[in-house]
């Protein structure tokens, strides 16, 4: 099925000018925001939905029919901000130079332009996808051949709008969408709606009548109140459906031919972009038009892999649990849990390549079938998307596991750690150009169907079954397939049994820790209002700036669009020149530690006295591995308040904790791919490491080093691994950016192969795009290549971490790996992991043994030019171990 395109021109540019800084310029000054944000983002639709039809539709500079009606139409608007103005001057030769058709009529909007070429494509049976940011295009909407890319906010978070998602959001379908708006009005066209009557209430009336006109019909039927707001509004009402209504037949010289996107000439828009600074947006476009794949037929979906693979979609017929048999074919699961919950099924629907069947929570019996369902997947690989949480909910259940062969979710994380979006309809609009919500024709697309229906489930299991292939094609041309199979792919069945086992926690310490943090921040907040006002409220930024810079005349730091900032850095300035600072600092610190630590880890404590916190994969784009509810992560160690927490992890009765850590990593994995000769001898040396490479960095004897000098040297090379720079290590060792400059360049005198590697491995994400660990793991870099310079330079020291990060978490989660494997004949398991460290539940009789197996298998994760050093500790609560 052929595509097309079409862009709200100016609705993209306005986003992009409010969304990115304006400190966004080329070389002469000229602000660029809009102009960079428009340009990536329709690159990205370009590479993305692989347009055969291309067209930006622009309001033309003259009143509108519109206009005539009501004099007074988006009067209520700002004048333009004359930085977007000179851009938006830019913008038709910016798009002309790409071949790209501008669309504009006089008398008309942009939207009635997109309203036309979309009905234009639809009678030609062509797939349209508008990209707007104003809710007025809903109405358009018409499966299979009308969807909505809505700009939900700012240039990068869209919604892809089909006849479902638009009833779902405004409670009436696209086509009586325009009713709605004319009850409610449009405050941004300065069209007023009737008085008392919300969007929920002109839903609300709008499907019960079917239109505007039914429901004037029968105002007899309704409230007094609304009887007669609707009764004095009715020519407003009549004027707003009249305004709101796009017109689809608008007198276009232009026809779907004119739009079909031409052979990519790269001259004419290098000249262009290149010449406005846009050189990102450049490379970008030339990737997006030079990776075009060739047509499809109209009965298979396209494949938006760029090699023009012919996928074709499933049928599966429904069956009876019982009757449903597996052969040799993957079975295929889709599932849901409760509102709210991470344990509780709704229901799970599987398929095995001819039919399907669905258990419902709701139906007597669930528990029995879903335990005898998974007895007959027992042995079998499965096929779905987000599995760990269905393991998880099966492991909590008491039902055992499945064991995974395909994630759609994670293969498209390591596709594209970048992507926020690894819900199912996102991939399946990616891979298979459709929605894995819309129907089949036989199925009425499913209009008015709940959302856990028979047909409406049907239809996610035969998208998941589609983009097996090709999601698995593009792990192997990426180089990715070891790494999903041995590595991500095995631990999400680790983090599932992590998270049901739970950690132990004693609820008691727990608890006299919370009332000690309460009445320390009680203490703290009477001394500074002592000191400042009687109900001063320390937390709001506000009240602080105006007590701080304007009572008590502090020098005050950087303003920002709401007054003073307070933040932590304006305050560590201020530490020694008024007494109230020091108590603030402490206040804050205090008090977080209360709201999100002890009483956040209180409520998430269960009945079995345990904490289950979720561990996910695909959060981190360096491959590291994160956790909520709670973030166990931000668990504080650094304050002596904070390392209390670690007393309330505990073991049960005749068990201990076997807790290990990795010792310098980071540097480790520097010296492995640097091959620093210096850095490798600290490393192998019998000295401290850090003692070490301060002797280096200093010149001075190891026994002449001082602590100043170990810690600044520490925390260089500790920066490295996150990219800090001058300023970044001034800020941290509070001494000047000059000093932090020459430490610098001390400690790359002393490795000058790390300064090497770190050139070298920005040079290669440059030219690559990307950058790649030893696994094959790929993070992606487009700003490399930006003209901005602040987005550039950010960009450089991301990809100088990227590699010693993704290494470090290859590194670890091949470890968890091992340690899982070794431990599963014991009586020990792994219950928590936390940044580089692991906590063991073992029997106290056989710790010693697990102590052993465990820094084993940390410390032969992986073979390094540098011994990977693992320490180990045991003890009844986490911070005995320790």
């Amino acid at each position: 099925m052929d595509t097309c395109l079409l862009v709200d021109g100016y609705s993209l540019a306005f986003r992009a000018f409010y969304a990115l800084p304006q400190t966004l310029t080329n070389s002469s000054g000229q602000p660029t925001n809009a102009l960079h944000g428009f340009s990536k983002m329709l690159a990205t639709l370009i590479e993305r939905y692989r347009p055969d039809y291309l067209a930006v539709a622009l309001d033309f500079p003259a009143p509108t029919f519109r206009d005539e009606l009501l004099a007074t139409y988006k009067g209520q608007r700002p004048t333009t901000p004359e930085a977007l103005k000179a851009q938006l001057e830019i913008l038709r030769p910016l798009i002309a130079s790409l071949g790209v058709k501008v669309v504009e009529q006089q008398g008309y909007e942009a939207d009635d332009v997109v309203a036309t070429l979309a009905t234009l494509a639809r009678d030609r049976a062509i797939k349209s996808f508008i990209v707007t940011g104003d809710r007025d295009s809903f109405q358009l909407v018409e499966d299979p051949l009308v969807a909505v890319l809505y700009n939900r906010r700012g240039v990068s978070e869209i919604d892809l709008m089909d006849e479902s998602a638009v009833e779902k959001k405004t409670g009436v379908p696209p086509r009586l969408y325009p009713h709605l708006a004319a009850l409610r009005g449009d405050p941004s066209d300065n069209l007023p709606g009737v008085p008392g009557i919300g969007e929920k209430t002109a839903a609300k009336l709008v499907q019960t009548y079917g239109s505007v006109q039914e429901v004037y019909r029968n105002l007899d039927a309704l409230p007094e109140k609304q009887r007669q707001a609707l009764s004095t509004c009715k020519d407003q009402v009549d004027l707003n459906l009249k305004m709101t209504m796009m017109v689809r037949d608008v007198p276009l010289s232009e026809t779907m031919d004119d739009l079909r996107i031409a052979e990519w000439n790269p001259q004419m828009a290098e000249a262009t972009f290149i010449g406005l600074d846009l050189r990102s947006a450049y490379t970008a476009f030339r990737k997006a038009f030079t990776q075009r794949p060739t047509n499809v037929d109209d009965d298979l979906f396209q494949d938006t892999t760029a090699r023009g693979a012919r996928v074709e979609i499933p049928t599966l017929l429904p069956v009876s649990i019982g009757q449903l048999e597996f052969d040799e074919s993957v079975p295929t699961l889709d599932y849901s849990l409760g509102s709210g919950s991470r344990d509780e099924l709704e229901y799970l629907a599987v398929a095995n390549g001819r039919n399907f069947a669905v258990l419902k929570a709701d139906k007597e019996g669930f528990v029995e079938e879903l335990r005898e369902l998974i007895g007959k997947l027992k042995g079998r690989a499965v096929g779905g998307i987000s599995l760990k949480s269905l393991l998880r909910a099966l492991g909590m259940m008491g039902l055992g596991e499945v064991d995974v062969v395909m994630d759609c979710a994670l293969a498209e994380y390591l596709i594209d750690p970048g992507s926020r979006s690894l819900d199912l309809d996102s991939i399946s609009w990616r891979y298979l150009n459709i929605s894995a919500s819309q129907g089949s024709e036989e199925s009425n697309l499913l209009q008015g169907v709940s959302e856990h229906s028979s047909e409406k489930l049907q239809r996610r299991l035969e998208v998941l079954a589609a983009l097996a292939e090709p999601l698995r094609q593009r792990l192997t041309d990426g180089g990715l397939m070891e790494l999903f199979e041995s590595v991500e792919v095995p631990l999400s069945k680790v983090l599932a049994r992590m998270e049901v086992r739970g950690v132990l926690v004693d609820v008691s310490v727990l608890r006299s820790l919370n009332f000690d943090l309460q009445r320390e921040s009680a203490e703290l907040l009477d001394r500074i209002r002592s000191l400042t006002r009687p109900d001063l409220n320390p937390n709001s930024p506000q009240q602080l700036a105006k007590v701080l810079f304007e009572d008590l005349k502090l020098p005050a730091g950087k303003k920002t669009k709401t007054g003073y900032s307070t933040d932590a850095k304006v305050l560590e300035k201020l530490r020694g020149v008024h007494p109230v600072v020091e108590l603030i600092l402490s206040y804050r610190e205090v008090d977080k530690l209360r709201s999100t630590f002890a009483e956040g880890l209180l409520a998430e404590v269960r009945d079995d006295g345990r904490i289950h916190a979720t561990f996910s994969q695909t959060v981190a784009r360096t491959g590291r591995i994160s956790s909520e509810s709670p973030n166990l992560h931000n668990i504080p160690i650094r304050s002596e308040r904070g390392r209390l927490f670690r007393d309330v992890f505990v073991a049960p009765e005749g068990s201990v904790l076997v807790v290990a850590d990795y010792s310098q990593i980071e540097l480790r994995v520097i010296a492995h791919l640097s091959h620093d000769e210096s850095l490798i001898a600290a490393l192998t040396s019998d000295h401290d490491v850090h003692s070490e490479t301060a002797s280096m960095v200093f010149q001075v004897p190891i026994d002449a080093v001082t602590a100043e000098q170990r810690s600044k040297a520490k925390m260089v090379a500790y920066g490295l691994a996150y990219g800090m720079e001058a300023y970044g290590l001034a800020q941290r060792l509070n001494i000047s950016t000059l000093e932090a400059e020459d430490i610098l360049q001390s400690f790359f005198s002393a490795f000058p192969k790390v300064k090497s590697y770190t050139e070298r491995s920005v040079a290669e994400a440059r030219s690559l795009g990307y950058t790649k660990t030893l696994l094959g793991r790929r993070r992606y870099f487009p700003d490399l290549n930006s003209a901005n310079r602040s987005l550039r330079l950010a960009a450089e020291r991301q990809a100088m971490n990227a590699g010693i990060q993704g290494l470090a978490a290859d590194i670890f989660k091949v470890a968890l790996l091992r340690i899982e494997e070794r431990l599963s004949d014991k009586e020990a398991q792994l219950v928590l992991q936390i940044h580089d460290e692991v906590v063991v539940e073992s029997k106290e009789s056989i710790a010693a043994e697990v102590a052993e197996i465990v820094e084993d298998a940390m410390s032969n994760a992986m073979k390094l030019v540098v011994p990977l050093v693992v320490n180990v500790g045991i003890g009844k609560r986490w911070s005995d171990a320790k």
